[in-house]
């Protein structure tokens, strides 16, 4: 079952509320009962998403806007982290990967999080990191 089940099902169970005489009392039963099923697995399926928590900052993923951690730090510079960019957002204007908004901060380990430094590759597997130490960190951060 995904997104586009519970849709269907929505829209079956709207025929219902529109016109309840046209389908006999057991059909609607099993469009009722289809819509529940529907939405208790869409329930499960945000559910799971959203118990995600960023190890950055301790959010939960899905239901923090992004990460709250603005800069890198490494070998003594900060670099001002990249924000969420249109490229692969989900239809809630979310990061598919971490769940951050367009405009604010991947959460840490987010496959779509450009690397600040080069500005160019994937942070998580930039040249620019690998084998150095590297940190996040908030200068002058307002909570």
């Amino acid at each position: 079952m995904d997104r586009q089940d519970l849709i269907s099902a929505a829209r079956d169970l709207l025929i219902v509320v529109d016109n309840p005489k046209s389908l006999c009392p057991q059909e609607i039963e099993k469009i009722r009962i289809r819509f529940i099923k529907e939405l208790e697995a869409e329930k499960e399926r945000q559910l799971s998403r959203a118990s995600k928590v960023c190890v950055n900052c301790g959010f939960y993923m899905l239901s923090a806007n992004g990460c709250d951690t603005k800069y890198i730090a490494m070998d003594g510079s900060y670099y001002l982290r990249i924000l969420v960019e249109e490229k692969g957002l989900t239809k809630e204007g979310r990061c598919h990967d971490c769940g951050a908004f367009l405009g604010k901060i991947h959460h840490m380990g987010c496959d779509m999080e450009r690397c600040p430094i080069c500005k160019k590759g994937q942070f998580i597997t930039c040249d620019c990191i690998i084998g150095k130490e590297v940190s996040t960190v908030n200068v002058n951060e307002e909570r």
